[in-house]
């Protein structure tokens, strides 16, 4: 299999479990901190993500939809195969 440090394919897993795995007051923390004009930048971030017309639809930590098939499409160039499909496969989930 192909190196996959450093690679496109990396990246978008990265996001893709980031997104997927941090809980929706991720950044609740900022406020403690005195960041309040950063934690109401991701705090309306989140509330895009949980909108009801949004509900079926993934975002990225900046609140953009995740392009999975843009991802598998990277993933099979840099010879991935099995990764584009994981992609696919999340792309059919939304």
């Amino acid at each position: 299999m192909t190196e996959l440090k450093g690679t496109k394919t990396e990246k978008n897993l990265m996001e893709v479990f980031s997104d997927e795995s941090q809980p929706p007051d991720k950044y609740t923390y900022l406020e403690k901190e005195g960041y309040d004009r950063i934690a109401a930048y991701f705090s309306k971030i989140q509330s895009i993500k949980e909108n009801p017309e949004n509900r079926f639809r993934k975002f990225d930590s900046l609140g953009k939809p995740i392009d999975y098939l843009k991802m598998a499409k990277e993933a099979r160039e840099e010879g991935f195969e099995e990764v584009a499909q994981i992609f696919e496969c999340l792309k059919q989930n939304e």
